[in-house]
């Protein structure tokens, strides 16, 4: 029964090493995973951490998102999807640098003949009403973003989420099983 809670995890950033309570689950960089109960529900939080000068053990921010029991295991069940969305993304970006390094010249379009620059700018998955995935490319970065989205605006993003790299959705897969079973564990 204790190899399912996280023991006291450390991690390590430009200011010195950190450490963190337990059942928190560090993806690196101070993002963590926090898993909790409030009254009797269950929520899985992906959240930025912080280091209070002098101390060095992180606290939780308010930047990131809880996601409910249910949401948490949409978001498992659709990894693999994800996963394979952060590759096709990483081969986009691997085609636009060859295209780029190949020179204007030799980049005469033919008639007829589509530009690869119109597809969309990223891939999205649905973990409820408000909440989605997306995977998506900043500067030459692939990020996996687990963000709730906003009704009133024709579902704009929200401030609400975090923006994984591409080592710490690589870090949250491995920790997936481990984080799920701490969830059946506070279900009893």
């Amino acid at each position: 029964e204790s190899s399912i809670i996280a023991a006291k995890d450390c991690g390590s950033v430009e200011g010195g090493d950190y450490e963190v309570n337990e059942n928190v689950f560090d993806l690196t960089d101070l993002l963590c995973v926090t898993v909790y109960k409030h009254q009797t529900n269950i929520y899985v939080s992906l959240r930025e951490f912080f280091l209070l000068k002098g101390s060095n053990i992180a606290k939780p921010s308010k930047r990131g998102i809880s996601l409910n029991k249910l949401q948490w295991r949409e978001l498992c069940s659709i990894q693999n999807g994800i996963e394979a969305a952060t590759k096709i993304m990483a081969a986009r970006e691997s085609k636009s640098k060859e295209a780029k390094t190949k020179g204007k010249d030799q980049r005469v379009k033919e008639e007829g003949e589509e530009e690869e620059d119109d597809e969309p700018g990223q891939i999205l998955f649905s973990l409820s009403w408000k909440r989605r995935v997306s995977v998506h490319q900043h500067q030459e970065e692939v990020f996996v973003d687990i963000r709730e989205y906003s009704e009133d605006r024709t579902f704009q993003r929200s401030t609400k989420g975090v923006a994984l790299t591409k080592p710490q959705w690589t870090k949250l897969r491995e920790e997936m099983p481990n984080i799920e079973a701490l969830v059946q564990h506070m279900e009893v």
